[in-house]
């Protein structure tokens, strides 16, 4: 896979979540139709199944009969109004990944650093936002104690 990447620079791998027997897709960088297939065939709960105690003959036919079908599947998720159309929508994740891939390619290396900057501060104040939000809903979950008297004791 590797050698193919190296030979193609508008392909790249698409790794899984680290799973044990974690899936590797190759997918065209440029294209979010590819890289949502990839997506798909490597994360649960559409991943390729392995088919370990078959036989590789058997194993590799059985694969062959499920492909097409779980090719359709995949498509047929990601059409519009689909579980996962909304990713290949003009603002949707796989398409601004795949606009985000061409632009690192065609841009000039110092408007790239200048963009990269102005990401890493939009995401510094993201991160602040967040943090600011998570500790006030931390602090409207804590409720006052109401206090206690044990008379015999004389404890508050």
């Amino acid at each position: 896979m590797r050698n193919a990447i190296e030979r193609d620079p508008n392909m790249a791998l698409y790794r899984g979540w680290g799973l044990p027997g974690e899936l590797v897709a190759i997918y065209h960088r440029y294209n979010p139709h590819s890289l949502g297939m990839a997506h798909l065939k490597c994360e649960l709960p559409y991943r390729y199944p392995s088919y370990p105690l078959l036989d590789l003959a058997e194993a590799l036919r059985q694969q062959e009969d499920d492909r097409s079908a779980r090719e359709q599947k995949l498509r047929h998720l990601m059409r519009p109004g689909g579980s996962y159309g909304r990713y290949l929508e003009a603002d949707g994740q796989w398409t601004k990944a795949v606009e985000r891939a061409c632009f690192e390619r065609d841009c000039d290396p110092e408007m790239l650093a200048a963009w990269n900057a102005e990401q890493e501060i939009a995401r510094a104040a993201w991160l602040a936002e967040f943090v600011a939000l998570r500790a006030r809903a931390q602090g409207s979950e804590r409720k006052e104690e109401p206090e206690f008297h044990d008379e015999q004791l004389g404890l508050l």
